[in-house]
């Protein structure tokens, strides 16, 4: 057999071999894919069952809980009639409504409100009950705040700068951070402010319904505090320890949240919303003029972009190594910043949002009474 013919043969065994390959690898990566659509279809099915139930069973506990407090309304409207009558018209016919008032006191005696915490699982669970109802509102919220970081990220000059201009990146980013932790958080108890007027009138403990919502707000804290902080940490690329950061932001954005609760209480929705991106924006100003002394010192004092920005610089500060390190002692002083304080700015932060969240709290109680009552 010649050696032209010899070829030929074997090139068309190695294609008919590659066609048998490529059509058997074809249906194994067929299979397979199928396979993974079906697995991934049941999971989500499972996934949509299993949200259903909860959010049946919540939805049940909801009702529950409403039945219990249009029940202690109706007794206190029943309770109310009864006095209309006994100061009324029976005092002037001389009957004596005693059977009226002891089935009203007994129904009242049956129809006690619940506790604080059992208020405080039905509120916080209220929550998490509306949030699952509007998937788009919160993939949108957590867009915004990846695209912020993102950007804010891409615009510093990403760790190859002095701290002088560390400082002046970080200011961009204390003004976006409080600005969006400021507006999210006005919606807290804001938006359904007729709802809490009706729920109060009929027995709601205002303590519960607060620092059940403040607790269910720390979730979207942690959450949106990683989504922004990831996004910048990666653009940036800063010489900061990423948990040094994550503190810091967790920080502010607590801080803020409190500011933003005082503020839908004091304030129409629309007036809050202004007020919390000028307060934002003033914090931020304040914070880069590094002000001791005097109003401004004062303010300075009590500004969580100062701790925050503080916060954030002694955190880069911590990895500077070689020629930067000797450049660093006289930033930090010009700042009038110390490297060991890391600790007591985050405190500091957390004090001011604390603070703000008993304001916010005590506004709650005192203000608005004719309306709840």
């Amino acid at each position: 057999m010649q050696p032209a013919a010899l070829r030929g043969r074997l090139l068309k065994a190695v294609t008919l071999w590659c066609a048998l390959v490529g059509v058997a690898a074809h249906e194994a990566v067929t299979s397979c894919f199928q396979a993974l659509h079906g697995a991934v279809a049941g999971a989500c099915s499972a996934v949509r069952q299993t949200t259903a139930s909860i959010r049946n069973s919540l939805a049940d506990r909801l009702q529950s809980w409403a039945a219990v407090v249009a029940s202690d309304s109706q007794s206190n409207d029943a309770s109310s009639s009864y006095r209309r009558i006994s100061s009324g018209s029976d005092r002037h016919d001389g009957r004596s409504p005693r059977g009226v008032g002891s089935a009203v006191s007994s129904r009242s005696s049956r129809r006690q409100p619940p506790g604080f915490f059992k208020q405080f699982y039905w509120v916080m669970t209220r929550a998490l009950l509306m949030r699952t109802r509007q998937p788009v509102l919160v993939l949108i919220e957590y867009m915004i705040f990846a695209l912020t970081g993102s950007f804010l990220g891409m615009m510093s000059d990403r760790g190859r700068g002095s701290i002088g201009s560390y400082v002046g990146n970080v200011v961009y980013s204390l003004v976006a951070l409080g600005m969006l932790a400021t507006v999210s958080g006005l919606s807290m108890f804001g938006t359904d402010r007729q709802v809490y007027y009706r729920e109060a009138a009929a027995g709601l403990n205002k303590l519960a319904y607060f620092w059940a919502l403040d607790a269910w707000g720390h979730a979207g804290m942690l959450l949106r505090s990683s989504v922004y902080l990831i996004m910048y940490y990666t653009f940036s690329q800063p010489r900061a320890v990423v948990w040094q950061m994550y503190f810091v932001t967790c920080a502010i954005y607590y801080s803020c949240t409190g500011m933003a609760y005082l503020l839908s209480q004091v304030m129409s929705p629309s007036a809050a919303q202004l007020t919390a991106a000028v307060t934002a924006l003033i914090n931020a100003l304040m914070a880069s003029k590094f002000a001791t002394s005097g109003v401004m010192g004062f303010l300075n004092t009590i500004s969580y972009a100062r701790w925050g920005l503080e916060g954030y610089v002694i955190a880069e500060a911590n990895r500077l190594t070689g020629v930067w390190l000797l450049a660093r002692c006289a930033d930090l002083a010009a700042f009038h910043y110390d490297v060991t304080r890391f600790w007591y700015a985050i405190k500091v932060l957390f004090y001011i949002g604390f603070g703000t969240r008993l304001a916010a709290c005590l506004g709650l109680l005192t203000l608005h009474r004719d309306k709840t009552l």
